[in-house]
């Protein structure tokens, strides 16, 4: 089974790419002499055009899988936000469950632009991943800087578990930090893999 460019629909009319369309090799052979052409199938699939579009289709295949887990991922962190809100309403929660809900929808897009090789898929998919990867670094950053008060501790501190509290406060800074930095990090490397893909556009 072979892949060749479709004439494209009118989405694909709108983008500079268009979409490969999976083709039978003898299919192709007669739509070959069909066009009084002379090639063979295999100069046909040699030419530097048809090899850069079906590099570029598997580069686009590749990034719609990773952008099919990182939209479960931005959905589970915008309900996990939302949901904290419900229960417990404040500015933190309200915020982070407006832009991770915009930022899921975008990756939804990002997803389907994946699978239709349509080239706003690694510039936009590289922004939302970027602006992830500053919620993760201002996340950390807020809670090491301003601690999130906790009733568990009041209560370990009222029976006179002191030293319990003092350890758990000074470790609170680097979890938050750690949750910060890798989180970011992970964001940011998954920004980079799906700009790389513009590279060969």
């Amino acid at each position: 089974m072979l892949h060749i460019r479709s004439p494209g629909d009118r989405r694909a009319m709108k983008c500079p790419m268009n979409k490969l369309i999976p083709i039978p090799r003898e299919q192709l052979e007669q739509l070959l002499k069909d066009a009084g052409s002379t090639q063979t199938v295999e100069q046909f699939i040699s030419q530097s055009a048809l090899q850069a579009a079906i590099q570029t289709d598997g580069l686009y295949k590749k990034r719609a899988k990773a952008a099919q887990w990182s939209r479960l991922w931005l959905f589970a962190s915008a309900l996990f936000s939302v949901g904290s809100f419900i229960f417990s309403p404040n500015p933190e929660d309200a915020l982070a469950g407006i832009l991770l809900t915009g930022m899921t929808v975008m990756e939804f897009k990002v997803h389907s632009w994946f699978l239709h090789a349509d080239p706003r898929g690694p510039l936009w998919g590289y922004r939302n991943q970027c602006l992830f990867a500053i919620l993760f670094l201002l996340y950390g950053t807020y809670h090491c800087v301003v601690p999130a008060p906790s009733r568990e501790l009041a209560e370990f501190a009222e029976l006179g578990d002191g030293d319990l509290v003092a350890m758990v406060q000074k470790l609170e800074p680097v979890f938050y930090a750690t949750v910060g930095l890798v989180g970011a990090l992970g964001q940011f490397l998954l920004a980079l893999y799906y700009r790389r893909a513009a590279k060969v556009t």
